[in-house]
């Protein structure tokens, strides 16, 4: 593949997994502003716009060149129940022409759990560059991706250290590390979140919900397969409900060798018959071929294109899952 259009898939692929929307104004409570400014590079422009009701987004540079973050801030009408039920249940994210497979694995991974996804010859190449004996059928493949799953249960980002991917072949457990140290935002949401991260299986999860995904998505160059874990928790603080979603990728067949998209759910007081909700999202992604000589080059336009990607996938989510909603 060119390098060019590498990059632009990865500019594609920030954008894979957000929802969200635009509506009337509400407002934003004094925590998430700060949150937005310091966290997300959100001025007095993009704060304005998010109380107006609008969808922002915002793609920022984070100084880091192996680095992408996305953030953004959208409001919708649906209740917050019926959010964090689809995110328990795990089929949050529906099946379309950007994410064309995908499924959650049971408490005990098997290949059965797999049973959806099926995997050509290009699926399995950069799986048999990891392991060449996984690439060589997509049952040995579904089994290389359960063992996956199994050892980061046991293991955690231990577990990923074996794999090494990527042009420049850096151990994948290094670079997880890396971006979990590089995303301090987490300490936001509690003090031993990133300690959580680091030390799963081990730390103490404090009430967290988790299960592990797998999803085939098509970004328009290649289709990527990807292994996440999701980890949820739910809060009540007097009548404030808030969740934290936060989807961490295990594995991904190309371009990016970690990702970690931390979703901030709030229940909104909006009266009878009119339930809202807010979602504050921000996700960050680290590739080597971000450093590539031609990334350097157009990375103010990779953002610039990326964030208008995110804007069209923000506004086509938030028209399926309130339409969804209106359905039951």
């Amino acid at each position: 593949m060119p390098r060019a259009s590498v990059i632009w898939a990865l500019a594609a692929l920030t954008v894979c997994h957000l929802i969200g929307g635009s509506v009337s104004s509400w407002s934003i409570d004094r925590s998430t502003e700060e949150f937005l400014r310091l966290n997300a590079g959100f001025g007095d422009r993009e704060l304005a716009a998010a109380r107006s009701g609008q969808r922002v987004v915002k793609t920022l540079d984070p100084g880091i060149v192996q680095e992408m973050v996305t953030a953004g801030v959208t409001r919708f009408q649906i209740p917050f129940d019926y959010y964090v039920d689809r995110a328990l249940r795990g089929d949050l994210y529906r099946r379309g022409s950007t994410l064309l497979q995908v499924g959650s694995f049971s408490a005990n991974p098997s290949v059965e759990d797999l049973a959806g996804l099926t995997l050509g010859a290009s699926d399995l190449a950069p799986i048999g560059e990891v392991e060449s004996s996984a690439g060589q059928s997509e049952r040995a493949a579904k089994e290389f991706l359960v063992r996956l799953v199994r050892g980061f249960q046991h293991e955690g980002i231990r577990s990923l250290e074996p794999l090494r991917q990527g042009s420049k072949k850096r151990p994948v457990a290094q670079e997880v590390r890396t971006l979990l140290s590089n995303s301090p935002y987490l300490r936001y949401y509690g003090p031993n979140l990133e300690e959580y991260f680091e030390q799963y299986p081990v730390a103490d999860g404090q009430g967290a919900r988790e299960h592990f995904t797998w999803a085939k998505v098509n970004i328009g160059l290649r289709n990527l397969v990807r292994l996440t874990k999701v980890t949820i928790w739910v809060q009540v603080r007097g009548s404030a409900r808030e969740a934290l979603i936060v989807n961490q990728q295990i594995y991904a067949s190309r371009y990016f060798q970690a990702s970690l998209q931390v979703d901030h759910l709030i229940a909104e007081d909006s009266g009878p018959g009119t339930p809202a909700t807010c979602l504050v999202t921000i996700n960050r992604g680290r590739s080597d071929l971000l450093e590539s000589r031609i990334a350097r080059l157009l990375r103010p336009l990779i953002l610039s294109r990326t964030r208008a990607s995110t804007e069209r996938t923000l506004d086509e989510a938030k028209l399926k899952l309130e339409a969804e909603y209106r359905q039951n």
